[in-house]
């Protein structure tokens, strides 16, 4: 995970005050005419400092092309049990009880964790379509183990 977070989270949150808020901040005008924000930010702000005080809170709308670096962290994270699972099983290792409940627990807690901030947000997105997904994903992965 540490691995991960160094070259995934590093660069996503490292490229965001040299190269998104730039890029935000001139791209004002197009951004307002081709797709307004549900945000306080639907005018053009000309003042660059005052601009990065406004976005902060709302950059997470705004990642454009950053979008990936964390879904990819997040993907590898969540995939990381069932892939030593699968290493593990192909190699012929007898199941460990210990060793194999912790992979699963781990996987259980990585979609716990998963669904946190959506649920903590209190979203409706959340109890719509990411409850359901989560449930469906997690029972994939249980065929897969049990496989």
């Amino acid at each position: 995970m540490r691995d991960k977070a160094k070259r995934l989270l590093i660069p996503f949150f490292g490229a965001i005050f040299p190269i998104l808020i730039p890029r935000l901040y001139f791209a004002q005008d197009y951004q307002i005419m081709a797709r307004p924000y549900p945000d306080n930010l639907n005018y053009v702000e000309n003042n660059y400092f005052k601009y990065n005080i406004e976005i902060l809170p709302h950059i997470h709308k705004k990642l454009s092309w950053l979008w990936f670096l964390p879904a990819l962290f997040i993907d590898s994270n969540i995939n990381y049990p069932l892939l030593v699972w699968s290493q593990r099983r192909k190699r012929g290792d007898p199941i460990d009880m210990k060793n194999d409940f912790m992979l699963i627990l781990g996987q259980c807690l990585a979609f716990g964790i998963w669904c946190i901030p959506q649920l903590v947000a209190g979203e409706e997105v959340a109890y719509e379509s990411l409850i359901p997904m989560v449930r469906n994903l997690a029972l994939t992965y249980a065929v897969h183990f049990s496989a």
